[in-house]
């Protein structure tokens, strides 16, 4: 295996075969090492996301919520809760949450959908993680090979079960004030990466 090729390849799952011509480019995307046309296209994505959010009210948790979480997990730390924001919304609370993912270690990717905890791994493009699966993964010393030493985020986050009113960031933001908030930033980092660009 060369070093250009995207994690998935590793990996015996029922996309590799197709995402394998693509896996340079995945890559990329996975190690944060983009370009200015791929941070432009990220950008551009979580805008056009964020504005269908605006304009429709309401969206499915597949297309919508889900699209822009993982497009913001890509982004790096700064934007970890803000992703976590957007997984939360299709969530129930309660005592049983149920995520519209399915576990990587445990169960063939038409299981059951991941409930309870989901970890979701910072480094790859779509792995996740159920509760029992994460907590042996870490035990595991380096035995699972998959994922290895990559780290992973909670959702949810405990923080979650305390909201109310609408809330959905620890600094009190409510879900229209976090999409103000991201436009601005991704607009303003558009912005930034067309200028490089140009120059």
């Amino acid at each position: 295996m060369t070093d250009s090729q995207h994690y998935w390849a590793v990996h015996d799952t029922g996309i590799s075969r197709t995402l394998q011509p693509f896996s340079a480019r995945l890559e990329a995307l996975r190690e944060r090492e983009v370009d200015f046309f791929d941070a432009g296209s990220l950008y551009t994505s979580i805008l056009i996301i964020l504005k269908d959010i605006k304009g429709w009210g309401l969206m499915t948790y597949h297309y919508g919520y889900c699209s822009l979480s993982k497009c913001l997990f890509r982004c790096g730390p700064e934007f970890y809760d803000h992703a976590a924001v957007f997984a939360e919304q299709g969530l129930m609370r309660g005592n049983m949450i149920e995520h519209n993912y399915h576990c990587n270690l445990c169960v063939h990717p038409s299981g059951p959908d991941i409930r309870g905890k989901r970890f979701v791994c910072l480094e790859c493009i779509d792995v996740d993680f159920c509760d029992d699966c994460y907590s042996n993964w870490e035990k595991s010393n380096g035995e699972i090979e998959f994922c290895k030493g990559h780290s992973f985020y909670e959702i949810p986050r405990p923080c979650w079960y305390q909201f109310s009113g609408g809330v959905v960031m620890e600094d009190g933001s409510t879900l229209p004030q976090v999409i103000n908030f991201l436009e601005e930033r991704f607009t303003a980092l558009l912005e930034r990466v067309e200028g490089q660009a140009a120059v």
